[in-house]
């Protein structure tokens, strides 16, 4: 039977178990370095968190990490951010991905009802393009993920050019889907002024002051996401 456990402390032993299956589960390039994801546990045990509200969940069989999730609220913005969801490759084809992401689904869903006292717009999150796969296995895999999360709710927002800011040294932006599951709104409501509202906000919130990327960098990425925009219009593409 799966358990939902939510790491609050930098010395909780479930970190270390986390990152691990975490660094399995991602190629280098999208991966936030895990002493990244460490400080930030860090400063919440200090006291230091942001207003938004971070979330680094583990999906546990007994006591062993099958899965996990690092996610967040963006207050100002009334939306969720996933930054990664995963689970161990010995456990997938289990439901445990789907049973992650409806549990963290629900988590934000409490996050926003805390702070608004009414239901969140929507979640957004980013995932590989499968037209920039390096092999055809990769191309297949990428592909998989997208149907999982359409299966679930989700679309690829269309209508602008998304980056994944450089999460190392020497790396260039990296050319990603942004992915939206709608809440309280219809895919009928979205307009490119909060779509790009919501970029600005997930570039300051996790690459700036999570990742702790430096700001002209991200501000480039942003510069290029808002000039893809310029047709002003934007919707959701499901997966195929």
């Amino acid at each position: 039977m799966l358990t939902w456990w939510e790491v609050q402390s930098g010395r909780d032993p479930t970190l270390s178990s986390w990152l691990a299956t975490y660094e399995e589960s991602f190629p280098f390039e999208v991966r936030a370095p895990s002493e990244v994801i460490a400080e930030q546990i860090r400063r919440r045990d200090l006291g230091q968190a942001e207003d938004d509200v971070h979330h680094l969940a583990a999906a546990l069989d007994g006591q062993t990490v099958v899965g996990g999730a690092m996610f967040s609220f963006l207050d100002r913005s009334r939306v969720g951010f996933i930054s990664y969801v995963f689970v161990d490759s010995r456990m997938r084809g289990h439901g445990i991905g789907e049973w992650i992401f409806r549990r963290l689904l629900a988590v934000l869903e409490a996050d926003s009802a805390a702070l608004h006292l009414e239901p969140m717009a929507g979640v957004v999150f980013e995932v590989e393009r499968e037209d920039l796969a390096k092999t055809p296995g990769e191309g297949m895999e990428r592909i998989r993920r997208l149907r999982f999360f359409a299966r679930l709710g989700a679309g690829i927002l269309t209508g602008l050019d998304y980056l994944q800011p450089p999460l190392h040294a020497g790396e260039a932006p990296l050319p990603m889907y942004l992915m939206y599951q709608p809440m309280a709104l219809s895919s009928q409501g979205l307009s490119a002024g909060d779509v790009l509202a919501w970029v600005a906000h997930i570039y300051d919130a996790i690459y700036v002051k999570g990742a702790g990327l430096s700001e002209s960098v991200v501000r480039d990425c942003l510069d290029r996401v808002e000039r893809s925009m310029e047709g002003g219009h934007v919707a959701l593409r499901r997966p195929e």
